[in-house]
Order: structure tokens, then C-alpha cells, then sequence
């Protein structure tokens, strides 16, 4: 059965979680044991750990548009960067949208995009995730986070710690959306929280959304 990095990394956490419980029942028996926690994400295959996108320069894409439902959307200043992955390459586009989207109370929130390179065609993108321009700061964008074990929903509060074992956001600010936008008045669903200056973090999150939600391609 072919498995997710995430999923492995779920079944070794909850090895570890056996194994430290076993070296505990073996103390109080006096016998001897593994020694406790010693097993985590490293019981994986090398081949199979999570590893980080290596990313290339930005190269300028000009006049790049994207045809939504609602029509044709202008990103001026959109860019496009290679990215490897244990021997795959992919290529991504991250522009922020013409005069912005009407969102969360507002017509003119910032929005940007990024996206995912189907083929060789520079015609061939499609959309992976959109970051909103947040009420916190006009430099911090936000955009949902799945949950692990239903991608199609969003993750709250009570993903947190699984989520924090997830190299990009091990540390990254996550907020729910009541406290991003002030227009959403209970919204437990989770935002992680990127600058405007930080497309490499946002194409991180991007890949990892599209590869547990299998829109990578």
C-alpha cells in the first residue's frame, strides 16, 4: 500500500508512542528495553522522508493572465521559479492579482496566487492556493490549511499539533480566520500567515496543499 510522508510520519509517531509505553511497563517489570522515544520520523526510509523544495531564481513572467470562471485576472508582476524535490522538478508562478478581489468585507483585498506548472506549456498553469492580504498587517497574506487526514476541510485548533509536524509550519504563524480578517466573525478554521516578500515559504505551502489534495499533477 503506497503511504503519504505524512501518513508515515503519523504511524511512526504513534510507534514511538507504543514503543515508549512498552520500555515503561518493561521498567517496572526490571527488564531491559529500547530506550524510550527513541523512535520518531526517522524509522522511515531515507528515501522516503520529507524533503525540502530546493528553489531556484525568480525569473519575471511579464504579461502573465489566468482565466478564472468570473473572467480573465491580470498578475503584472508575477514570477516564476523552478523547484526540485527529490529529482523532480516542478515549476511555479506566484503573482498578486490586478487591483485585488472583493473578500472579506473589502472589493480591493490584495490576493495572491500561486501556481502550478502542468507540462512544458508557459499557457499550462493552474491555480494551487490563494493567499489573502490579512487584517493584520497589509504585508501578511493568509491562506487555509488543510487537515491531514481530510484535505478537503480546514484544519482548527484541534490540528495543531499535527500540523507542527509538518516542516514548514513547525514554526509558521497560524491564526484562525476570525483573527485574520475582521469581517469573519467565528471562523475556527486555520490561516497560516506569510509576507508579501516571503514566496518561497508560499510556494512550500502551496506544493504541500496540492500534494495531499493531488492537484499537483
Amino acid at each position: 500500500m503506497e503511504l503519504s510522508h505524512e501518513a508515515r510520519a503519523e504511524l511512526a509517531r504513534h510507534l514511538a508512542t507504543i514503543r515508549d509505553s512498552l520500555s515503561a511497563i518493561e521498567g517496572v517489570l526490571g527488564l531491559d528495553g529500547p530506550a524510550a522515544g527513541q523512535i520518531d520520523v526517522d524509522v522511515l526510509p531515507a528515501a522516503d522522508r520529507p524533503v525540502g523544495l530546493e528553489i531556484g531564481e525568480p525569473e519575471p513572467l511579464g504579461k502573465f493572465t489566468y482565466r478564472w470562471p468570473g473572467g480573465t485576472v491580470k498578475y503584472p508582476d508575477a514570477v516564476k521559479y523552478t523547484a526540485r524535490r527529490s529529482g523532480k522538478e516542478d515549476v511555479f508562478a506566484v503573482g498578486a492579482e490586478e487591483g485585488g478581489r472583493a473578500s472579506y468585507g473589502r472589493e480591493d483585498r490584495g490576493r495572491v496566487v500561486v501556481f502550478h506548472r502542468r507540462g512544458t506549456s508557459e499557457m499550462s498553469y493552474y491555480p494551487l492556493v490563494e493567499f489573502a492580504e490579512s487584517d493584520l498587517d497589509s504585508a501578511l497574506f493568509a491562506a487555509i490549511v488543510p487537515q491531514l487526514a481530510d484535505p478537503k476541510k480546514g484544519a482548527t485548533a484541534a490540528d495543531l499539533d499535527a500540523l507542527r509536524d509538518v516542516p514548514h509550519l513547525n514554526d509558521a504563524q497560524l491564526e484562525r480566520a476570525d483573527a485574520v480578517f475582521r469581517s469573519v466573525r467565528n471562523g475556527p478554521s486555520l490561516r497560516v500567515l506569510v509576507r508579501r516578500d516571503e514566496p518561497e515559504m508560499m510556494i512550500e505551502h502551496a506544493w504541500w496543499v496540492g500534494s495531499l489534495r493531488g492537484t499537483t499533477g
